[in-house]
């Protein structure tokens, strides 16, 4: 399902986030205009012209895909990544580096997803408790948010996993040191090969002419592509190849959206919490047993995937039985 019901409105929330991200590091739109040239980073001449674009209630400007992904690049901003992909089925996580104490960033992962979960938690015991309509919605959206946003950090505790046992079998790092133009040229390339594709087979999609496609493929690297039209090719493509290029472009791994059970249970609040909880520590003690050898093969990081979907799918129940979001039989609540 659509996590937002047009393609209009996916793009209007990915502008709002972006424009979010960069309030909360701190950037000006001028400022950031300025390091892109000084860079050498594909953006337009004019400063006025591209703060234009980077505001989110404009209909006659939009960000160019060689400037989205530029801006994206220079802020690292994981909710902008997640707004993209939470319509794409996808999770995300960051591509974890080779690191000199593994532990230590297991450690850490595991930190930051606790804490990923007791915000949850403590968001949904606002949601019932708050009385008003409107408060009820804003709240039930931000914690369909946050439990996506627990799913990624529990993908990049995977990834983490992973790459700790590679490092202890010697396995080749990750380079997250490339410079820019390496790694835009992967989402380059993967863009340009859809697009091809799509005219030499005379296919003309939804929001994507064959105007639009030919202006992209004649222009020096895609330079005419908007971001808006970016978003449509990600959400049409379902190969889902050029989403895989845009993450890795940027130093991020995809993984897919878990199919779980949105049904609420016969169950009161504290028997599905109880659940949470054993849930939690039969992960914890799953990647533990994985560990004990120092060294892990696929049927364990198999193993650890489903431990972490049965999790989230206790999480889920948790919130279900809480009877914080409406079930809806035939409609995803992502």
């Amino acid at each position: 399902m659509l996590t937002w019901t047009t393609l209009d409105d996916w793009h209007y929330q990915v502008s709002l986030e972006l424009r979010a991200a960069l309030n909360s590091c701190g950037r000006k739109a001028a400022a950031l205009h300025r390091a892109m040239l000084q860079q050498g980073r594909p953006v337009r001449t004019s400063s006025g012209s591209f703060q234009n674009a980077l505001t989110p209630s404009t209909d006659t400007h939009h960000l160019r895909l060689d400037e989205f992904w530029g801006v994206l690049d220079l802020i690292n901003n994981k909710p902008v990544l997640h707004s993209v992909c939470r319509q794409l089925d996808l999770l995300i996580a960051p591509s974890p580096l080779v690191s000199e104490d593994p532990q230590a960033d297991l450690l850490g992962a595991f930190s930051e997803r606790n804490g990923e979960l007791a915000e949850t938690q403590h968001l949904l015991v606002s949601v019932i408790n708050r009385t008003t309509k409107e408060s009820v919605d804003g709240a039930r959206q931000s914690l369909l948010r946050e439990i996506y946003e627990d799913f990624c950090e529990s993908l990049s505790l995977l990834f983490k996993l992973e790459q700790a046992c590679l490092a202890r079998q010697g396995g080749a790092p990750v380079n997250g040191d490339a410079d820019w133009r390496q790694r835009y040229d992967i989402l380059q390339s993967s863009v340009q090969a859809k697009l091809q594709n799509l005219k030499e087979h005379g296919t003309c999609l939804q929001g994507l002419s064959n105007r639009v496609l030919s202006a992209a493929l004649e222009s020096d690297g895609c330079s005419q592509l908007s971001a808006p039209n970016f978003l449509k090719l990600l959400f049409l493509d379902q190969s889902r190849s050029v989403a895989k290029a845009f993450a890795e472009s940027l130093g991020y791994r995809l993984g897919p959206l878990p199919l779980l059970n949105w049904q609420p249970e016969r169950q009161d609040l504290i028997q599905s919490y109880s659940q949470l909880e054993s849930r939690q520590a039969d992960t914890a003690e799953k990647i533990s047993k994985a560990l004990r050898d120092q060294q892990i093969t696929q049927a364990e990081l198999s193993e650890i995937y489903q431990e972490l979907v049965d999790e989230h799918q206790a999480q889920v129940s948790l919130v279900m039985n809480s009877g914080a979001l409406p079930y809806r039989p035939k409609h995803e609540e992502f």
